[in-house]
């Protein structure tokens, strides 16, 4: 359509009519009603908000977004104000912007493979630049709660993956926060990022300590399944043969030949692996040395780096214990309870054995505490109870405490 000579395009069925005009290639003007013409007749030197700002943003890189609040304010206000009372209690100053406001400055630069942008509002005082600075910051601070509410109450405590991302979660929220801060200078209220905030450096920062704590999380969760899958390989075994695994496998004088990690193979679906030992030769043999090589993975700890043939998953061995050198036992044996008994526990790389040889945990002489395994990110030793379970002991557990649990008949009562 023609306006005052010119040739506009109109959005059709808008009340009140907006029109679009394009005086070059890198400008759009779009205004309301005969307020176009007016944008258009502006030069440097006039007197109003657009030409003030059009006079002092005009060399600015990238696409530039203005929108003049002054002569829309009457039909803006009301209708901001009637819709913020559906907003949350702290969001309802937002309501206030268009009173305070008299323009809206958006600026984005697209640089691959970041992106610069800026909002300016201007307000109608000092004052009010002021009043508009703090509602900014009120919707920020909401925006950074509800992101992080948001994960948290998805999150399991005991979750040590999910934990990871509620702190990913926080140091992107804090970051975002205090990037996009507000700025006043004078009438000027300003949010900007140089391209910092979304680049590669910076999301590379946030994000690789998540990444660590979720891997370092992931491998304490595959210590734990294959704790668990050692110990149903275990209660498998009692129920076919009617006692415990361990000492299972010696010599007629009682010699012990082969750990009990060999005893439960059938259990573990390497039935195959088990028949090719000779049950009646010692784990050194020329014959069952040769098989240390192919130890089940299941025995290997996958937060740490052993020698080839080696396992960490070791069962406290000695008198009063389950593993009792020289001594059957069966879980009737275990008159303090299997879920007050340690089984088995992951050992320290110094303590660690050759998975075939008859060879566990001493309990005799030792720290305990140093001869236990704590896997990254946590703060306690990851162990396997006679019920099955695999729980988590504080690292600061006591020395008598923790041997107390792994007696199967002091009559200790702790809870932990």
């Amino acid at each position: 359509m023609t306006v005052d000579g010119l040739d506009m395009f109109h959005a059709p069925g808008e009340r009140p009519t907006i029109h679009f005009y394009q005086p070059n290639s890198k400008t759009v003007l779009a205004g309301v009603g005969g307020y176009l013409p007016a944008m258009i007749n502006a030069k440097s030197g006039s007197s109003g908000n657009l030409a003030e700002l059009t006079s002092r943003i005009n060399q600015r890189p990238g696409l530039m977004v203005i929108a003049v609040i002054e002569p829309i304010r009457n039909i803006v206000s009301p209708m901001l104000k009637q819709q913020v009372m559906m907003l949350p209690p702290k969001l309802r100053s937002v309501g206030d912007l268009a009173d305070q406001s008299d323009a809206i400055l958006v600026n984005v630069n697209y640089i691959y493979p970041q992106s610069q942008f800026a909002v300016t509002l201007l307000g109608r005082d000092e004052a009010s630049a002021k009043a508009i600075a703090e509602t900014l910051n009120q919707c920020i601070d909401f925006g950074r709660e509800m992101a992080i509410n948001n994960v948290a109450d998805k999150t399991q405590s005991d979750d040590q993956v999910q934990l990871e991302m509620l702190n990913y979660t926080k140091r992107v929220s804090d970051l975002i926060a205090e990037r996009l801060r507000p700025q006043v200078s004078g009438k000027f209220v300003q949010i900007k990022d140089d391209g910092a905030l979304l680049g590669t450096g910076t999301l590379l920062g946030i994000l690789l300590p998540a990444m660590e704590g979720a891997r370092s999380a992931a491998r304490n969760l595959g210590v734990a399944s294959q704790m668990k899958q050692i110990g149903l390989a275990i209660h498998n075994y009692y129920a076919t043969q009617n006692k415990l695994p361990f000492n299972a496998i010696a010599s007629d004088d009682g010699t012990p030949l082969l750990s009990w990690r060999v005893a439960i193979l059938p259990y573990i679906d390497q039935m195959g692996l088990y028949q090719q030992f000779h049950l009646d030769e010692p784990w050194d043999s020329a014959h069952n040395r040769a098989l240390v090589d192919q130890m089940p993975e299941v025995f290997a700890s996958p937060r740490r780096t052993l020698k080839r043939g080696e396992t960490a998953f070791l069962a406290p061995a000695g008198t009063g214990m389950i593993s009792e050198p020289g001594r059957t036992t069966s879980f009737y044996d275990i008159t303090d309870g299997t879920s007050n008994t340690i089984m088995v526990v992951e050992a320290s790389d110094e303590a660690a054995v050759p998975w075939t040889k008859p060879a566990d945990l001493p309990t005799e002489g030792t720290d305990l505490r140093s001869m236990l395994s704590i896997g990254p990110g946590e703060r306690g030793f990851q162990v396997l109870f006679g019920d099955g379970s695999v729980r988590s002991l504080p690292q600061t557990i006591s020395a008598e405490d923790l041997k107390g649990l792994m007696t199967r008949d002091g009559r200790e009562a702790l809870n932990y």
